[in-house]
């Protein structure tokens, strides 16, 4: 496995951040529709299965994107989703921040180099994977592991995290405000 096409993840992965169009699936939903990757939700399930979570930094239109992946049995999957027109780097800032992770064990899939450099220079240490490559075979990495979570105990942790996110930002609190 030492010749992965998939190199520079060097790190324990504690998130996986995917772009949607022509990554997670192929095509635009915007354009032509889109054309599912089963191995792709595949991967989701599993992922989250190793307490490993999932997001999405995708531009799209938030409802439609949303009524995809719920259509695909999948959106309950992804925690802390960015999904809207806004620049990508510091987006996935913003949810590293809010989820209390370290760029360092986040993994962006994007088939977009652009949008890769973008992260890169938004979040020092990110591990970004250009996803035009084979993906198949990421799970056998050992930075990529996890540990057994089918109860998805992690993921019922950030799901608590996103709505208190939610509920303080209906509020117009500001953080210590809110936490107060």
């Amino acid at each position: 496995m030492s010749n992965h096409p998939i190199s520079g993840i060097a790190n324990q992965v504690k998130i996986v951040i995917w772009d949607l169009d022509e990554t997670f699936w192929k095509g635009t939903l915007s354009e032509e529709g889109i054309t599912p990757i089963a191995e792709h939700t595949d991967m989701v399930r599993a992922l989250v299965d190793r307490g490993i979570m999932c997001s999405i930094c995708s531009k799209n239109d938030f409802d439609t994107a949303k009524a995809k992946l719920e259509e695909l049995g999948i959106w309950d999957m992804f925690v802390f989703p960015h999904i809207d027109w806004t620049p990508k780097g510091q987006a996935i800032n913003t949810m590293l921040e809010r989820m209390g992770l370290r760029a360092e064990n986040a993994l962006f899939l994007d088939d977009n180099h652009l949008n890769l450099e973008e992260a890169t220079f938004f979040n020092e240490g990110i591990m970004c994977v250009d996803a035009n490559l084979d993906l198949t075979g990421i799970l056998d990495l050992p930075q990529l592991k996890g540990k057994d979570d089918r109860k998805h105990s992690r993921l019922d942790q950030y799901r608590v995290m996103e709505g208190k996110f939610a509920e303080m930002k209906s509020s117009g609190l500001s953080n210590e405000d809110f936490l107060r």
